[in-house]
């Protein structure tokens, strides 16, 4: 007897075989399958007294200077959306030598039904990825936390340590038609 798979199923394993693929290729070094960033434009660093009218990716983590090595610390992406996001990939680079990765988990503004992929290993990136499956509820617009990723602090931290890879080709952040959403970035560094 032959059964049937659900259309939603199969479409639902495809899209999570691509993510996967798309993870696996921003892990290492070398040359990647991404396409060239269309507008360099759509990423921005505010300036300081901007006033925040669009979407918004907000990183944070303790002064490492102050922590003890072994020490473990919370890395958080946090978003302040104006619209609801659909999809978003990003990276974050950290410094081997410093500090590693020791677990990841994904915040409260996340959906249940979203797909989530997070990579831990220890060459130096942690690629990331959400994306609603078709039919499925995006992140609404509001603000809350996307990823926190764990680290144990292993040295002594020269410049920085841990962060988010401000790379058009990697960092984006899409609405449901799959047009990518401008946004700011801002760094907070938690007492």
């Amino acid at each position: 007897m032959r059964r049937r798979v659900p259309l939603l199923l199969v479409l639902a394993c495809l899209l999570i075989a691509g993510i996967a693929a798309g993870l696996l290729s921003c892990g290492g070094g070398g040359s990647s399958n991404l396409p060239a960033p269309v507008d360099e434009s759509l990423i921005t660093t505010p300036a300081a007294d901007a006033t925040i009218e669009r979407n918004r990716l907000v990183t944070s983590m303790p002064a490492l200077g102050r922590l003890a090595s072994g020490t473990e610390f919370d890395y958080v992406i946090s978003a302040e959306l104006t619209e609801e996001l659909y999809q978003c990939s990003l990276r974050v680079e950290y410094d081997p030598a410093v500090v590693e990765p020791v677990d990841s988990t994904f915040g409260d503004a996340v959906p249940a039904g979203m797909v989530r992929m997070a990579r831990l290993s220890s060459d130096g990136l942690v690629p990331c990825a959400l994306t609603a499956l078709p039919g499925g509820t995006g992140i609404a617009a509001g603000t809350g936390e996307l990823i926190r990723i764990r680290f144990r602090l292993r040295g002594t931290p020269d410049g920085r340590a841990v962060r988010l890879v401000n790379d058009a080709g990697f960092l984006q952040l899409r609405d449901r038609s799959g047009q990518r959403l401008s946004f700011d970035l801002a760094t907070e560094e938690v007492r």
